[in-house]
């Protein structure tokens, strides 16, 4: 959520990307003309492993300025704990996200 409310109070795209070999993510500011800039990035806990991430374009999403997702895509992120417990981020097109 954090990333669609920083796109529509800032006027921007936000992209966020999950890199599964590494067990990081990122987001970043894009506006037109200027340089991105990354406002959050971090490294899953010890024991917590980002499984997959799913989406349209890749494993990132892209908020518009209105907060909606860019290109129309919808998708996923799962997290597995090493006990193999599962909980899946969910984002819808409109932009709106749960947890399963």
């Amino acid at each position: 959520q954090l990333a669609r409310i920083t796109a529509i109070k800032e006027n921007a795209t936000v992209k966020v990307e999950f890199n599964t070999a590494n067990e990081t993510y990122q987001a970043s500011v894009q506006k037109p003309l200027e340089p991105a800039r990354i406002f959050r990035k971090g490294r899953m806990p010890a024991g917590v492993d980002i499984f997959s991430a799913v989406f349209g374009s890749g494993a990132f999403v892209e908020f518009d300025n209105q907060g909606t997702t860019m290109n129309n895509t919808d998708g996923s992120t799962q997290l597995i704990n090493n006990s193999g417990r599962a909980k899946t981020i969910r984002v819808s097109i409109t932009g709106n996200s749960r947890i399963d």
